[in-house]
């Protein structure tokens, strides 16, 4: 089983900036990292659309947005957004596509979709059951984490954690573990 890691955030936290200085700390400690991440766009109308975007990569999709302005029939809803189930199909698969080159693998971001067994729930439940040789890091709602663990059950202890926002120091101490969890056979 994977070795596991978990940064959590609340509510009006930019994880967006966070996962991009990240992953470049990690990558220039020689670290592939794959996966993905969501940004949100707000329109001058107020309508949030929510894009996927592959760390890495330039490849990007509209996942869903605020209800109203992206809900299609068949879309997963929760809260105030409306998402797509295609997109988090497409996610799943560029993960598993990262996974030939990348040790360490990133879902950004799982919260009240996840924890009810949708959304990035697949994907995150396969990254989580590769060997041990891999490290899957998942940016959660702090309030939804129990949930998170309890309906993916990864295996033993995380070999981090940290909390958003964070001090430099913090997040250069969670690199650090995160290279060393990488650097073992």
């Amino acid at each position: 089983m994977a070795r596991w890691s978990v940064v959590t955030y609340g509510k009006a936290v930019d994880r967006g900036t966070f996962v991009r200085a990240f992953v470049a700390g990690l990558e220039a400690r020689g670290i592939k990292v794959g996966g993905f991440a969501q940004e949100r766009k707000t329109d001058s109308a107020g309508g949030t659309t929510v894009e996927l975007v592959r760390l890495g990569r330039p490849d990007r999709l509209v996942l869903g947005g605020s209800t109203g302005k992206q809900a299609d029939a068949g879309a997963d809803a929760v809260c105030s957004y409306s998402f797509r189930p295609e997109g988090f199909a497409e996610a799943r698969r560029w993960l598993e596509a990262d996974a030939a080159a990348a040790r360490l693998l990133l879902v950004s971001e799982v919260s009240k979709l996840e924890a009810g067994g949708q959304g990035h729930h697949a994907a995150l439940a396969w990254a989580l059951a590769l060997s041990d040789k891999y490290t899957v890091v998942f940016v959660a709602r702090a309030d939804q984490l129990s949930y998170l663990v309890e309906k993916l059950a990864p295996p033993g202890e995380p070999v981090g954690y940290l909390e958003l926002p964070a001090s430099a120091d913090a997040t250069g101490a969670f690199v650090a573990e995160l290279v060393a969890a990488s650097a073992q056979p």
